[in-house]
């Protein structure tokens, strides 16, 4: 049996194996580090800026669909939507009493946007574009392209789960209809 694994990643006496997995965890967590830190001045963060693309691709959202987004709690959502709102980025509107609040991006929430996507592009060119190392040259290419792939299957799932959301109410309806037609 061939080893395929590099000369440069096989562990030595001094260096344990790598695990692939585990080095892009912690990769992942140094970047993110980086990123927060350049992201901070402008009162932005990942996930802030993650709630504002949301909202970017929606006339209007709710508290829900944002967390459903993001894949945390609605509680959270709303710590991170106040903090938007405080900041100029987010407005709400409606809400109250059994009612959902509505939420839209400011001009200047499409302008941070903007800010926080140039920040994480000059990152990912410094990274893996301006490297001398082909390793990390190709692994920028293979990261984009495992990223394009998650979030095109990312969007078909929500595309078909809002289908079958619609469905169902359609099924409601024309139950009640149905139903109402009996009586």
């Amino acid at each position: 049996m061939h080893d395929s694994t590099p000369p440069s990643a096989r562990p030595t006496p001094s260096t344990p194996p790598v695990n692939a997995a585990m080095t892009l965890v912690l990769l992942a967590r140094s970047y993110e580090q980086r990123i927060e830190a350049e992201l901070a001045p402008l009162s932005l963060s990942i996930r802030k800026l993650g709630v504002l693309a949301s909202l970017k691709h929606r006339s209007e959202a709710s508290f829900t669909s944002l967390a459903d987004d993001a894949g945390i709690s609605v509680q959270s959502m709303h710590v991170i939507v106040r903090a938007l709102v405080a900041d100029g980025y987010v407005v709400m509107s409606g809400g109250g009493r059994g009612r959902s609040a509505r939420l839209r991006i400011t001009d200047a929430g499409l302008r941070a946007i903007d800010d926080g996507v140039r920040t994480s592009q000059r990152f990912d060119a410094e990274w893996f574009d301006e490297s001398d190392d082909p390793d990390t040259l190709r692994l920028g290419t293979a990261l984009r392209a495992v990223g394009s792939k998650y979030f095109q299957e990312r969007a078909a799932a929500r595309r078909s789960a809002a289908a079958r959301s619609g469905q169902r109410g359609a099924d409601r309806d024309h139950h009640a209809e149905d139903q109402h037609r009996d009586q």
